[in-house]
């Protein structure tokens, strides 16, 4: 370096930089046409499905009509009712079955191959199904209250609960403090850059795989139990019952790591009912031989959602949770459902 001026020294920097930056974006342009593009088209729902909300940061837009979603393994149909849910609309059946959850009870699957979907043709019974992509536990306790204050009490509440929903309450109502550095700007960064980016989201994945990005504390995790509790008292004020469906992760089936050993603990102390099909998921991916997840997502496939509405049938029925006629004749073919598949 000695004997260069600074402006060519301030240039050998520029066009380091220009280079880098080059790079990024020919590497990202040509990302864009290959199945890493599922990460910007993660929300896989059309322009308009969300809306502002005041308590819930955002919800799902009542009466969207049907539009093709440009989720990347399998493109399927989406709308909204008057609920602002994805399902037919509401129009004051009883019994009934009101269902909650995030993106894995949402769908990213065909309506008509929806766990909660495939649940209420086995059940005979109405199921109102409101899940919400991206939602935590308490975002699904507020809007699962709020739908009570204006729809008769169901015979059972249904929360498909997935291993992301600590962390999903904690970005939607911090109760820690920051780290120096981060705040509203960073997050509105970080939310355009997933939406964005391609590169960004596989140094996410790259994080989250390596566990660089930490789990939950346990001031996170009481936070969030103590909303599992509230969801049951409310359940039980209503007259309904109420079990939390604990969903496997694609990574938990394959490693079996039994990522809720610690909360169903909690739940047998607290008396919750829940539903936990890791094994389950297991031995059908080891019969079978195939996947219960998309091939580019880690969101059930067709055929994840059919053995999860199976086993929820299943758990529902044996323990006489709805009131049905003909339970026993259901709960026989449910069964025989479930031996065709592990």
């Amino acid at each position: 370096m000695r004997g260069l001026k600074i402006s060519e020294i301030l240039l050998r920097i520029f066009l380091v930089f220009a280079g880098l930056a080059a790079a990024l974006l020919v590497s990202e342009t040509i990302l864009r046409f290959t199945h890493f593009q599922t990460f910007i088209l993660h929300e896989a729902t059309p322009a308009g499905y969300f809306s502002e909300d005041t308590n819930l940061g955002r919800d799902i837009t009542p009466n969207i009509p049907p539009t093709l979603s440009p989720f990347y393994d399998h493109p399927y149909m989406v709308w909204s009712n008057e609920l602002g849910c994805f399902d037919r609309p509401y129009l004051g059946e009883t019994p009934y079955i009101y269902l909650t959850g995030d993106s894995q009870t949402w769908g990213y699957a065909p309506y008509e191959y929806k766990w909660g979907t495939k649940l209420e043709g086995l059940l005979h019974t109405r199921i109102v199904k409101c899940g919400v992509p991206g939602y935590g536990t308490m975002q699904e306790f507020l809007k699962t209250s709020r739908d009570m204050e204006r729809l008769a009490a169901p015979e059972l509440i249904i929360v498909g609960y997935f291993d992301n929903d600590i962390l999903d309450d904690e970005r939607q109502y911090p109760r820690t403090e920051r780290k120096v550095g981060t705040g509203r700007h960073w997050d509105g960064a970080q939310s355009w850059l997933n939406d964005h980016s391609i590169l960004f989201g596989l140094i996410q994945a790259s994080l989250n795989n390596t566990g660089e990005t930490g789990p939950p504390s346990q001031h996170l995790k009481d936070a969030n139990f103590e909303t599992i509790v509230r969801f049951n008292a409310m359940a039980r004020k209503r007259g309904a019952k109420f079990l939390v469906v604990l969903i496997p992760a694609k990574n938990a089936v394959i490693t079996k790591s039994h990522n809720f050993k610690s909360l169903k603990d909690r739940l047998r102390e607290q008396h919750i009912d829940f539903l936990d099909p890791e094994e389950e998921f297991a031995r059908f991916v080891q019969k079978k031989n195939t996947s219960a997840y998309w091939v580019y997502d880690g969101h059930m496939n067709l055929a994840g959602n059919e053995l999860l509405g199976l086993l929820v049938a299943k758990y529902v029925l044996e323990n006489r949770m709805v009131p049905l006629k003909d339970r026993d004749t259901l709960l026989e073919q449910t069964n025989q459902a479930v031996s065709n598949l592990i």
